[in-house]
């Protein structure tokens, strides 16, 4: 006997819908992948950009450092100072050397951590270049929320999640209906008889079978809406607090670059004239130092946090992933 099940009930078109809506979901996760791989080689690129001015700032200090040591040498022999400012000179010019073979490490790490991300596409420890710039989609708080909403593949995913067990729950309850079955059948008798005949049936289910695969769709469908609720509240901080952030960020940096960032750039200058005038002794001279390369480096990380958080806004909307 041959029988063939005819669904007349629509629970092929369900299973098509379900599969594609399955699809859908792991493209829009897929995206979501890339957008997290994006924003991780931002970073990274930046994190290896300011790695490498603070590289060129330390080689400066140390410049500026053995310049000092040997003016302290040659004033120390003309018995214009004494033993321990001498000392002071060698010892600063020592912990410049130090700082600027860590900081040359540091940005080789980033330039590896870098080559890593993009796959050896540009070598293993590429260089970064410096006319880096991030257009923001928006300016304003409400309209990156309703950016990230609408853009963002992981809340997209979420929703095609509730589509496909959606799906699966109403296939779920046309499975449950009775079907119509088409069959032939043929028979042999020891008295050359050879019965056969076409037969057309319906199942009749005594009880529901697929109740407990009901409870489970419902369950995972309950789930499903909690996660896309919490999803969203996550996306809408992400947004505020890397909105709050990149505006923290761009009023530092407003501020280093109109009271702080030149007069610390002309400091090494001046510093150096002065003590080559001898009006400056090495112990005044070293703290003045320090305090203007300190606000140096000071202005490299608030020029990291400005784009860093330009960076996460662009994560946190989804936008040019």
């Amino acid at each position: 006997m041959l029988s063939q099940e005819i669904e007349i009930f629509g629970q092929r078109s369900l299973r098509l819908k379900s599969a594609n809506l399955g699809w859908n979901q792991s493209a829009a996760m897929t995206r979501d992948r890339q957008r997290l791989l994006v924003g991780a080689v931002r970073l990274n690129f930046l994190d290896a950009l300011r790695a490498r001015r603070q590289v060129e700032l330390v080689k400066e200090v140390e410049d500026l450092d053995q310049r000092l040591y040997e003016a302290a040498r040659a004033r120390l022999s003309a018995g214009e100072i004494g033993q321990i400012d001498y000392n002071l000179a060698e010892v600063r010019y020592g912990e410049a050397r130090h700082a600027s073979v860590e900081a040359r490490e540091r940005y080789r790490a980033q330039r590896s951590s870098l080559g890593r991300l993009l796959g050896g596409a540009s070598g293993p420890e590429p260089e970064p270049v410096d006319d880096y710039h991030l257009k923001l989609p928006a300016t304003d708080l409400e309209s990156l929320v309703a950016i990230a909403l609408r853009e963002r593949p992981d809340l997209r995913a979420a929703k095609l999640e509730i589509a496909r067990l959606q799906s699966e729950e109403e296939l779920n309850q046309r499975l449950a209906l009775p079907n119509p079955q088409i069959g032939t059948f043929f028979g042999h008798e020891e008295n050359t008889q050879h019965p056969a005949g076409v037969g057309l049936g319906f199942s009749i289910p005594l009880f529901n079978r697929r109740q407990a695969e009901a409870a489970i769709i419902e369950a995972r469908n309950r789930q499903a809406n909690y996660k896309l609720r919490a999803n969203s509240l996550d996306i809408e901080r992400e947004v505020r607090d890397a909105y709050n952030a990149y505006l923290t960020a761009r009023r530092v940096v407003a501020i280093y670059q109109d009271r702080v960032l030149e007069p610390a750039r002309d400091s090494f200058t001046l510093l150096e004239r002065a003590f080559q005038a001898g009006k400056l002794d090495l112990l005044s001279l070293s703290v003045a130092e320090r305090q203007a390369y300190e606000a140096r480096s000071a202005f490299l990380d608030t020029w990291f946090n400005l784009h860093a958080a330009e960076v996460a806004i662009g994560m946190a909307t989804g936008a040019g992933s």
